[in-house]
């Protein structure tokens, strides 16, 4: 996932894989309204795979995302510890990795993320204050 050089959709409808250029849909929060964009330049640096049956540890490989504004990784299968190569993606404002099977601490790296203003670990089986 970390390493695919552009973003590619599957329309169900038809076999071809194509980028996505054409209108996209971003949901900000709950009681936001969606936010199109009609290019993909002016497409937030945002990573949302909440509620994708993902399974295994979170790689450490994602804080190589250097302009990553949010990332969410909410309501999946995720084990192991939070990676500490997270805080290296210091342009994070969103980090959501509530519900899943988290364990271990919080690692004290994130508090490098300044610009981080939305924070979701809850149910998961973390430790510590």
């Amino acid at each position: 996932l970390f390493e695919l050089p552009t973003l590619m959709h599957n329309d169900l409808n038809t076999t071809d894989l194509k980028p996505v250029v054409d209108d996209l849909a971003v949901k900000r929060q709950q009681n936001s309204p969606d936010l199109h964009y009609t290019q993909v330049t002016a497409f937030p640096p945002s990573l949302y795979l909440s509620h994708n049956n993902l399974t295994g540890p979170i790689s450490g490989q994602v804080g190589n995302l250097k302009k990553l504004l949010n990332l969410d990784l909410s309501y999946n299968n995720l084990i192991g510890r939070i990676p500490t190569t997270l805080a290296s993606g210091t342009l994070l404002e969103s980090l959501d990795l509530s519900v899943n099977h988290l364990t271990g601490s919080i690692p004290v790296s994130l508090s490098r993320l300044t610009f981080l203003s939305a924070f979701n670990v809850s149910f998961n089986e973390l430790v510590g204050m």
